[in-house]
């Protein structure tokens, strides 16, 4: 179907489509895509067709849809404005009611993010409280590779100084010149 040509019907129901659906308070695209669907073409090609060829051939027509468009819009606006007393009343009433629906929210709200911000604050110090105790787990096991470090230094000057290889295992002195039967106490 691509590049066949525009009908004087296809170009009718187009102009009539766009100027009622204007005129009613509807979009050009929206008839654009409403005649194309009864036409078989697309809604750009229908554009296409209204904006380049059928506006300019019928300008009055156009211009008067969109006025009457805008009137249909006002008249909406204007009837929707409150004509009586007892109108306002309800009105006034259903707006404090939803006023203090919504105030009630707000509470609501507010006292969940005062608990939010609570448990917050805990899980930082909670936080806080580990890391204070994970430096002090650092500084302890440092201390104690430190600490082993030198008892093993100690260890190898002992072997030096008592002459014994390494191969050997080394026994403390509490126990040379006893028998190996029982362990130390």
């Amino acid at each position: 179907m691509k590049g066949r040509r525009w009908t004087a019907e296809e170009d009718q129901l187009l102009s009539e489509m766009v100027l009622h659906t204007i005129s009613q308070g509807g979009t050009q695209l929206t008839a654009f895509s409403d005649v194309g669907k009864k036409i078989g073409r697309t809604a750009g090609a229908c554009g296409f067709r209204w904006n380049a060829v059928l506006r300019s051939q019928n300008p009055t027509s156009y211009s008067e849809a969109k006025k009457k468009r805008v009137y249909i819009q006002l008249e909406k606006k204007r009837k929707s404005k409150i004509e009586t007393f007892s109108e306002a009343i309800e009105l006034l009433k259903q707006t404090e009611q939803t006023w203090v629906k919504q105030q009630k929210e707000i509470s609501r709200l507010t006292q969940s993010i005062s608990q939010i911000k609570d448990k917050v604050n805990t899980l930082k110090q909670e936080n806080q409280k580990f890391k204070q105790e994970n430096n002090s787990v650092e500084w302890v096991q440092q201390e104690v590779k430190s600490r082993y470090e030198e008892l093993v230094s100690l260890i190898e000057q002992l072997k030096k100084e008592t002459g014994v290889a390494r191969s050997e295992s080394f026994i403390p002195k509490s126990t040379v010149g006893k028998t190996n039967s029982a362990p130390p106490t």
